[in-house]
């Protein structure tokens, strides 16, 4: 997924380059899967791709959140998440790779990213529901993190994975490990929906985002189905009614989980392969759409015009045939008068007399005629 919240780049030089690199993947793929009819419209427009290309399969990543074992592969690599009764997993939407452009605080003090944050307290709250916190950056912000994280000490029951802490496998192994996600505009909460499990957002950055991106965000409750905080006092109180009430938002999880995400069964990987199997480029697409069937419409108008043609060489030998007939009763028409003719002036005329050789020669001209 590319974006799941709407958000309108402006074309700085940054985004510029990244826009040059969704057209270029745009022009070469040949299929685009992607989970809803509203991702197909948002991908589609963000990678100048040609509608026809963008499928909806559901994406195969997702597929690892519902079938993974990823308690034991989370804990296979952090033993000491075993001892405790919540995971929640903290996973904020990309902030330094965006070029340099003001979108709040950075985790330049501390990791939750609070104005007023308060690391005892933080404590207390995981303490008290035995819970603890593993964060994991967006891929572009972890170069940046890791420069910045040695000057401020992490909560106690706070942990940190980046992209290759599982590797070979991803973080999407081990999604279901987690009871609750925390994060701010980041998609992985729209994945994570599919596990139907609470969701908590920080928006303590949303004024600085909706002022250099644009952000477009018409409906709260229906793109954050879940709390939402803004500060130290709001984040106990949506972590506490996500582990006191997980089903709280349940509903509104379920009415923005069928906006996401068209399918729920963990087999998009199998709707993808299968597509791939039977796929028709959309070159052969316009052809058989567009072409071929003028084509079919040309020969069959080139078949009714020769079967026309031999209707009228058809008509044109009876014609001739007829001429024929006609030619041959004029004939026959002639030759009777000739006889007939002759039998009269034998008749009517003495032989020898001159109303006898009067009538030859009328009937010599007659026989030149």
């Amino acid at each position: 997924m590319v974006c799941d919240v709407c958000l309108i780049y402006p074309m700085n030089d940054f985004m510029q380059e990244y826009a040059y690199r969704f057209k270029i993947w745009g022009t070469i793929a040949d299929i685009y899967p992607v989970s809803s009819e509203i991702q197909r419209v948002i991908n589609a427009g963000i990678c100048y791709m040609e509608p026809r290309k963008v499928f909806i399969t559901g994406m195969p990543r997702t597929d690892l959140i519902i079938h993974s074992d990823g308690k034991n592969i989370l804990t296979s690599v952090l033993p000491e998440l075993k001892s405790y009764n919540k995971l929640a997993f903290y996973c904020p939407t990309m902030r330094t790779g965006r070029g340099g452009m003001d979108v709040g605080p950075q985790f330049d003090d501390n990791i939750f990213n609070l104005d007023d944050f308060n690391r005892e307290a933080v404590e207390k709250i995981l303490e008290d529901n035995n819970a603890a916190v593993v964060f994991k950056m967006h891929p572009a912000d972890e170069a940046y993190f890791n420069n910045n994280k040695k000057s401020f000490p992490l909560p106690k029951h706070c942990y940190i994975i980046d992209s290759y802490t599982f590797w070979p496998k991803s973080f999407y192994h081990v999604l279901n490990a987690f009871d609750l996600v925390i994060t701010d505009f980041a998609s992985i909460a729209n994945e994570f929906l599919l596990l139907d499990r609470p969701v908590i957002y920080n928006h303590t950055a949303k004024d600085k985002f909706a002022e250099n991106f644009r952000l477009v965000i018409e409906d709260d409750e229906l793109l954050f189905p879940g709390e939402i905080y803004s500060d130290l006092n709001g984040f106990k109180q949506a972590f506490q009614s996500a582990v006191d009430s997980p089903d709280k938002y349940y509903e509104k999880r379920i009415k923005t989980k069928n906006l996401y995400h068209k399918y729920t069964d963990g087999k998009s990987c199998e709707r993808l392969f299968n597509l791939m199997q039977n796929f028709t480029p959309v070159e052969n697409m316009d052809y058989e759409m567009f072409v071929l069937p003028l084509e079919k419409q040309i020969n069959s108008m080139k078949e009714n015009l020769n079967s026309k043609e031999e209707q009228i060489n058809s008509m044109e030998d009876q014609l001739n045939s007829k001429e024929n007939q006609l030619n041959i009763m004029n004939g026959q028409l002639n030759s009777r008068t000739f006889r007939y003719s002759k039998n009269f002036v034998q008749f009517v005329c003495p032989p020898n007399s001159i109303r006898c050789r009067f009538a030859n020669r009328i009937l010599k001209l007659f026989r030149k005629s």
